[in-house]
């Protein structure tokens, strides 16, 4: 069954129809979750629904010391709002928005079962139902190739610690530096990255992004040329753990000119402590005076990837700022790229691109 939110005017209309019973003033009594069916302890009202399209909605009370919850259960029909006449139920507008807000029904990236192949389909690819390509491929390339073409960044070793298996964020890179090293932290995004790297049967097509990468070089007629000088840029690709102080653990790296991170920390990250503390162990992979890219989804929650909803850290730009402030770096070049794409697959509002260096 698909999954639809109510519209604004419907979840006004339900805070409306409950605050005679809840008091002015009163906070929710907990958190909201929408779900296809819900089956609650109460009994359902009994009531005649006014549409065959019917969604369920269950509060979910504060936990208590055993750990049970206080259910209560109301139904949404294109009409009024129905409840027990016998229970209080709470509706706000806060409740509802919160559900977008809790990762605790959400996979991690590096932990679940992750399928990188799905992903690039959903977000990189060329296929026509595919709405991203602006947010996900051309404005991150735009802006590498601006900064990488400027000369503001360049040096002989570029570390790639990214989200993904996707390698459209290293078309650039491979012209300014001799040796990159591709740090994945899920088998099956290094078996794709080897596919593409050797050639092999079945492997991920980049020749879209290929094409791009050599039309903002100026030559469009040398993408063959492009992917061979990457795949021989490409020195090593590197399993690593993203939990471990070290990622990469007994693999010696060395320290490079410029790390690009794209959408790990907002994929990984539980939390603010999570980010700070991964911000920082990227950060010892970079010389002084090197340069640290980032790219990062702001005010997003989740991501779906199949029928699978992925967790993402949500936070806006400053602070990122802050964190890369206090961490020892100085920001060179922030730039927010507002949102384009119409698709409820994902729920960021804007892509963030920054370069800061690292301080001598």
């Amino acid at each position: 069954m698909s999954r639809s939110w109510p519209s604004q005017e419907a979840i006004r209309e339900m805070a409306v129809n409950n605050r005679g019973r809840t008091g002015s003033g009163q906070e929710p009594c907990g958190q909201m979750r929408y779900q296809s069916r819900i089956r609650s302890k109460v009994n359902k009202p009994k009531v005649k629904p006014e549409s065959t399209r019917e969604i369920q909605w269950g509060i979910q009370g504060k936990a208590g010391k055993d750990g049970s919850v206080h259910r209560k259960t109301i139904r949404r029909t294109h009409g009024p709002v129905k409840c027990n006449r016998d229970k209080d139920v709470r509706v706000s507008l806060s409740v509802i928005q919160y559900y977008k807000m809790d990762c605790r029904s959400h996979k991690f990236y590096h932990v679940g079962e992750f399928d990188s192949r799905m992903c690039v389909d959903m977000y990189f690819s060329d296929k026509p139902d595919m709405v991203f390509a602006d947010d996900s491929l051309k404005f991150p390339m735009r802006k590498l190739h601006q900064v990488f073409s400027a000369g503001e960044i360049k040096g002989d070793t570029l570390i790639d610690i990214s989200f993904g298996t996707f390698i459209h964020h290293l078309h650039s890179a491979c012209d300014f530096f001799k040796d990159i090293y591709s740090l994945k932290f899920s088998e099956r995004c290094i078996m794709e990255l080897s596919r593409w790297l050797n050639t092999c049967t079945g492997a991920l097509d980049w020749n879209h992004t290929l094409s791009y990468a050599t039309a903002l070089d100026g030559n469009s007629d040398q993408c063959e040329d492009k992917a061979i000088k990457l795949k021989m840029a490409i020195k090593k690709i590197v399993k690593c753990d993203i939990k471990k102080e070290n990622f990469t653990d007994l693999v010696v790296l060395p320290q490079a000119d410029c790390v690009i991170s794209a959408w790990l920390l907002d994929h990984s990250s539980k939390d603010q402590d999570e980010y700070i503390t991964t911000l920082k162990r990227i950060g010892k992979f970079i010389k002084p005076g090197g340069h640290l890219i980032l790219f990062g989804l702001l005010n997003a929650t989740y991501y779906m990837v199949g029928e699978d909803r992925f967790h993402v850290f949500n936070y806006d730009e400053n602070f990122v700022r802050k964190v890369l402030t206090s961490e020892g770096f100085i920001v060179k070049h922030c730039e927010v790229h507002k949102r384009t794409p119409v698709s409820d697959l994902i729920d960021y509002k804007s892509v963030l691109f920054i370069t800061a260096q690292k301080e001598e």
